[in-house]
């Protein structure tokens, strides 16, 4: 009896390059048909399989990813795509509405950010700043003051608040 043996390898072809978006969360999931343009075999393809399809704020900018196809008798072949990460979600960032400051017998006062910082959030990680931090006898009334919060990618948002200068210290004679 003659024995038949399939030793011809599928034909795969993938799109050089994808990008994909986090969701807010700092995650996106790949799927074979983002990238898979196309692939044969003359016993035909039984699977298609991805080297990685979640991805993470870890992941942000180029990724290569493998596709393996392989047909029925276990012959695989494989084409590989750049996958370009992006994190475009801005962080969230709530600032209290109004604070006071009172300045010292040297006329000199400040706020940090946990004087006016209510929530802030971001799945890839941030940093908070605050601005203007010092204040002097020439701030005394209302200042506005930017609280700012920048995700670990760049992406940055502000909330505003008020921030209330008071000299209430007597001068001496």
């Amino acid at each position: 009896a003659a024995v038949v043996q399939d030793n011809i390898l599928p034909t795969v072809s993938t799109i050089s390059i994808v990008t994909k978006a986090l969701d807010a969360s700092g995650s996106v999931t790949l799927s074979v048909d983002d990238i898979h343009s196309g692939s044969a075999d003359n016993c035909g393809v039984v699977s298609k399989t991805l080297s990685q399809s979640v991805f993470t704020c870890a992941d942000v900018g180029s990724n290569t990813v493998t596709l393996t196809v392989q047909d029925a008798s276990g012959n695989t072949a494989t084409s590989t795509t750049e996958v370009v990460i992006q994190d475009s979600v801005l962080p969230s960032v709530i600032a209290e509405a109004v604070h006071t400051v009172a300045l010292n017998s040297a006329g000199q006062g400040s706020v940090s950010v946990s004087d006016v910082h209510i929530s802030s959030g971001d799945a890839c990680g941030l940093t908070l700043s605050v601005s203007p931090s010092a204040f002097d006898c020439s701030d005394v009334g209302p200042v506005s003051v930017t609280l700012t919060a920048t995700d670990s990618n760049g992406n940055v948002n502000t909330a505003t608040t008020a921030v209330t200068v008071s000299d209430s210290i007597d001068p001496t004679v």
